[in-house]
Parts: C-alpha cells; sequence; structure tokens
C-alpha cells in the first residue's frame, strides 16, 4: 500500500505533467513560440551575458528561481496555520497557473526583446515613469526578499552541517562544472553522472555523526553567543553580489536541484 505522501506526490507528477501538456501547448499558441527562431542568446553570442544553454541546465536555472525563499517559506508557513491540504492545493494550483505562467510570461517578453529585462520592456511600451516606478518597486521587493533569504541560509546552515557542507561543496562545483562544459567541451550527460553523486555523498556525509561533527567545526565556530565561522551574513552578501555579475554559465542552479534539494538553500 502506498503511503498519503506517496499518493500526494504521484497526483501532483501527473498534475503538473498534464499542466504542461495542455495548459503549456495552450499558452505556447498564445505567445506563437517557434523553435525555428533564434533566442537573444544565440543571435546575440558573445560568450559572457548572451550564452545559449542546454535545456537541461536551463530547467536547472528557472527551478530554483521560482522555488526561492518564498515559495518554500510561503507553504510552511501556511500549513503551519492553515493545515497542510490548502497549502499542497497552493502548491499544486499556484505553480500551474499563476506561478508557472507568471515566468514564463516574463521569458517570452524578454526573448521578444533582445533578452532585456522587464524594466526596459516597461520602458518601451508604458514610459520612462512606469520604468522608474517599477524598478523602485522591484528593487524594494528585492531588498525584502534577499534579507529572508539571508537569514534563513545563515540559520539553515548553522542548524544543518549537511546543508552548509553540500552547499558550499558545489558552489565550487559549479564554477569547475561550467569551465569543463563550455570551455572545454566535455558532454553534460558525462558531468552530471560524476558531479551529481559527489554532491549526494556530501549531504550523506553531513547528516553522518561523525561527518556531521568535522562539518560543524569547520564551517561554524560555535562560541559564547557566536554563530558564524567561515560563514557569515557579510560573507553570503559579497556571494550573491560576486554572482550577480558573474556570467551565467556556472550553472549552480543545475547542480543543486538536480541531485538534492535538500542542499539547495
Amino acid at each position: 500500500m502506498l503511503s498519503t505522501l506517496a499518493i500526494l506526490f504521484l497526483i501532483a507528477v501527473v498534475l503538473f505533467v498534464l499542466c504542461y501538456k495542455i495548459y503549456g501547448s495552450y499558452m505556447a499558441k498564445i505567445y506563437d513560440l517557434n523553435d525555428d527562431v533564434q533566442t537573444p542568446a544565440e543571435a546575440l553570442f558573445d560568450g559572457i551575458d548572451y550564452c545559449p544553454a542546454h535545456p537541461a541546465v536551463l530547467l536547472g536555472h528557472h527551478f530554483a528561481s521560482i522555488a526561492g525563499a518564498g515559495p518554500i517559506v510561503g507553504p510552511i508557513t501556511a500549513a503551519a496555520m492553515f493545515g497542510w491540504l490548502p497549502a499542497y492545493l497552493w502548491c499544486l494550483i499556484g505553480s500551474a497557473f499563476l506561478g508557472g505562467p507568471h515566468d514564463m510570461g516574463a521569458l517570452v517578453a524578454s526573448m521578444r526583446h533582445d533578452g532585456k529585462s522587464v524594466g526596459e520592456v516597461v520602458d518601451k511600451w508604458i514610459g520612462r515613469k512606469g520604468k522608474v516606478l517599477f524598478l523602485c518597486f522591484t528593487i524594494l521587493a528585492l531588498v525584502l526578499v534577499v534579507a529572508v533569504f539571508l537569514q534563513l541560509s545563515a540559520g539553515s546552515f548553522a542548524a544543518d552541517p549537511a546543508v552548509a557542507f553540500s552547499a558550499t561543496l558545489y558552489i565550487f562545483m559549479a564554477l569547475l562544472f561550467g569551465v569543463l562544459i563550455y570551455k572545454y567541451h566535455v558532454p553534460l550527460w558525462l558531468m552530471t553522472v560524476v558531479m551529481v553523486p559527489i554532491v549526494i555523498y556530501a549531504c550523506w556525509y553531513g547528516n553522518d555523526a561523525a561527518g556531521s561533527r568535522k562539518c560543524s567545526s569547520f564551517l561554524w565556530r560555535r562560541g559564547a553567543g557566536s554563530l558564524p565561522g567561515i560563514f557569515s551574513l557579510p560573507l553570503f552578501f559579497r556571494y550573491g553580489f560576486f554572482f550577480s555579475l558573474a556570467t551565467i554559465w556556472p550553472p549552480i542552479s543545475f547542480i543543486s536541484p538536480s541531485s538534492s534539494e535538500r542542499s539547495a538553500c
């Protein structure tokens, strides 16, 4: 007999597949998508800002983006307040008919405007004042999101050495991953086969009693009222700032959801 959790998981998988095939195809027709038309990454390729990605890597980027702090923390909070069923339905219906279409629309709008940000799209079709208003709202929203995300990341790193160890490992692995794929043209499947088991092992090692103590003593120095060792909120700020300016080819988002969502923070 299947457990309740397994049944809910299978229902979610079936619903998402049906929505992808039926509703996704409908939206593709609405947006008049055509595989024969070059994307900005191909038409404006420069190897820095415009760089074609493998579909699996691209899926990893978008999956990690939509599964950020809000969609993860929100259902947990809702489940604590209203029970698991409303949160479960929110995740399914919201992802299929709100989150997914929203992100798809934003991507298509950017793609139709040479890969520019939504702020530039607003500037073209609404005007300069609309762009300024939109960017002010976006910056304020991002300040709140990043603040919460940093606090959650630091807390999860401190609470669970497996998260800290595996996340730290795949940050550096992603850089190596991108160099080997895009600079030395190593096949994606080969790098996936090599990298994903390493991250899974890192999660297991971090959960292991001996490994947990070693990871904890290395990553976090617990003393009189102090949390961070080599990790701290300023370090997270620097990490976010650096990767916001770096080229997109280090596929950290591909490694993390492909291996273990528990290691994604």
